[in-house]
């Protein structure tokens, strides 16, 4: 089994944008975890690939189409932008071990906001 979700559940250590991850997102690992189901939770919310392993279970975030988070860790707000090549994923729901692949595609044509300014 693959969970999508679109909020994160665990710590990023991206501050802005762990404050608004899954409300009760540990307990929610933990319930999937504890499940032995469950092979891999994905998410895009942070617009950047972060993989991680909790309990066992993959935890990966993929990049946005558009607009990336830039790679501060730490304090910052959860509006920065950066531009940086966007991207997407597709899943191979392969029986053994499923597989998570990412595309990165060009820069916007039109300029992105960068800290919060336009």
């Amino acid at each position: 089994m693959v969970i999508v979700s679109h909020h994160h559940m665990l710590r990023s250590g991206i501050d802005g944008m762990d404050a608004i991850h899954l409300r009760n997102g540990t307990e929610v690992a933990d319930m999937i975890a504890a499940s032995g189901r469950c092979k891999m939770v994905i998410n895009g919310h942070i617009h950047r690939i972060i993989v991680s392993s909790y309990r066992g279970v993959t935890h990966a975030m993929i990049k946005s189409p558009c607009h990336q988070m830039p790679m501060v860790l730490g304090a910052g707000a959860s509006s920065l932008s950066v531009a940086e090549p966007g991207g997407y994923g597709f899943l191979l729901l392969d029986p053994l071990s499923p597989l998570l692949h990412h595309v990165d595609v060009d820069l916007p044509e039109c300029p992105v906001a960068f800290n919060g300014e336009s």
